[in-house]
């Protein structure tokens, strides 16, 4: 019996479309918030500081940090069988499996 290749099922064109979809209708929501009040931006820009930017940089740490913590934890829990990019995978599989079951579970 022939393996089947996992990745076969998907192509680029299944990729790129929900991809194209969200972010056109972000850009959309971003457009209309715009056109009714412009000076949104405009405010945000002038009254950005170096603090922001430093939360802002802080905050992505904490997310590279709670990624590595996990793929840690994921090879400890495999006895050190896994390697680094199957941690990689493996961590973003169940953080997007997380999704659905977190809004099924606030419901």
């Amino acid at each position: 019996m022939a393996e089947k290749n996992p990745l076969s099922i998907f192509s680029t064109r299944k990729i790129l479309l929900p991809i194209l979809i969200g972010v056109g209708v972000a850009g959309f929501l971003i457009w209309r918030d715009m056109r009714n009040d412009g000076d949104v931006l405009a405010e945000i820009i002038r009254n950005w500081t170096w603090q922001a930017s430093g939360f802002l940089v802080l905050a992505m740490c904490f997310g590279i940090m709670r990624d590595l913590m996990y793929m840690y934890r994921l090879r400890l829990l495999s006895d050190k069988k896994l390697l680094s990019e199957a941690l990689h995978w493996l961590s973003l599989l169940f953080r997007w499996k997380a999704f659905p079951s977190d809004a099924v579970r606030q419901s």
